[in-house]
């Protein structure tokens, strides 16, 4: 009996098994790569599949070598973190989150340029991502926007209270900041805001606002009122 036959005998079963194994593994990272937004995606493949270095991936997407490193940190962090609690990731700095807060809460856009990567991510949580500072300034903006009477329907429907402040607070280990406002003559919790640190600087800020099943449950914990939020920004 020739060597092949043999070989392909021998391993009979087994042969399909690796080959379905090898079928599954490639259908179970196309799914978590499909997760991850556009530039962490491309990052990804370029580095880890194509096996590119990071002046040619970067070259190809038209990104600078520190967007590429960010891109490239955020997409391996979400893929390891998949199916893991999130409380097993790295624990930003308080210094940096406190220095968020401050910005934050004083309009500072100054620092807050200071303290975020060019290629800052911002996600709401459940809706719109962004994926550079400076479209993000928007977004900083719109945390101190307040609805003038004339659109008093519009800001009940989006619960959209008044007197916007934030304060930190120290998580399950974990610093955030939580965003206040009154609404319907309730002090109440609007959003809460994570961040990710890479090199010194906030990489992404996640914003949970319209999710209110996290508000209430962190609300609850902490002992304070919580608006009722929609699931999305109408």
């Amino acid at each position: 009996m020739s060597g092949t036959a043999k070989s392909s005998l021998e391993t009979g079963e087994d042969g399909v098994d690796e080959a379905e194994r090898h079928v599954a593994l490639r259908q179970a990272a196309s799914a978590l790569l499909k997760r991850l937004p556009p530039r962490e995606r491309a990052a990804v493949l370029m580095r880890e599949v194509l096996d590119l270095s990071a002046r040619e991936s970067a070259e190809l997407l038209q990104m600078t070598d520190g967007a590429l490193k960010s891109a490239l940190h955020r997409g391996r962090e979400k893929l390891q973190a998949e199916g893991a609690d999130e409380n097993t990731a790295p624990v930003p700095p308080p210094a940096l989150v406190d220095r968020l807060l401050h910005a934050l809460s004083t309009q500072d856009m100054a620092t807050m340029q200071a303290i975020c990567s060019s290629d800052l991510a911002v996600e709401l949580v459940g809706g719109a991502c962004i994926d550079n500072f400076e479209d993000s300034k928007t977004f900083f903006g719109h945390a101190h926007m307040v609805f003038p009477p004339e659109y008093a329907e519009v800001a009940r429907i989006m619960v959209m209270g008044t007197d916007p402040h934030w304060r930190a607070c120290d998580y399950r280990g974990e610093r955030i900041v939580l965003g206040f406002r009154t609404f319907d003559g309730v002090d109440g919790l609007n959003e809460i805001h994570r961040i990710d640190e890479l090199d010194g600087k906030i990489s992404r800020i996640r914003c949970y606002c319209f999710a209110p099943d996290t508000l209430a449950a962190i609300a609850e914990e902490i002992g304070v009122p919580a608006h009722r939020k929609p699931y999305r920004s109408p």
